[in-house]
């Protein structure tokens, strides 16, 4: 991206042009990211869900230990859930910082060549 905007110095528009592509081209970059850490906890309060009509019907019978397996299998989704959805955020709060880094710099290039052709 620096590249193009140097590149591309005589023309505002163009520079413009390309800062707007790095936001949404780091927007896309994140979407796997934000997608993480919303669907691992969804998946983890489905998967928590799922097992307690099992674990209920085993209570109404006295069947402990159909509850304890059905308990033990919706706990273990929702760590599961948890961890992805941990990762996913861990992960989204990262690149969102690296990104906004990047672009502050570009943005102060662009400034930088802008003023210079100003100047001139």
């Amino acid at each position: 991206m620096l590249e193009r905007i140097i590149s591309h110095a005589s023309s505002e528009v163009i520079r413009e042009k390309v800062l707007t592509d790095y936001e949404l081209l780091t927007q896309k970059e994140l979407d796997l990211a934000r997608t993480l850490s919303k669907a691992g906890l969804i998946l983890g309060l489905i998967g928590t869900l799922i097992p307690i009509q099992p674990a209920l019907a085993g209570l109404s019978n006295g069947d402990l230990t159909s509850i304890a397996k059905n308990m033990q299998e919706g706990f273990a989704s929702t760590i599961i859930g948890l961890i992805i959805g941990g990762v996913g955020f861990i992960t989204l709060q990262l690149k969102q910082r690296w990104y906004s880094k990047d672009l502050a710099d570009l943005e102060f290039i662009q400034e930088l060549i802008s003023e210079s052709n100003e100047q001139k």
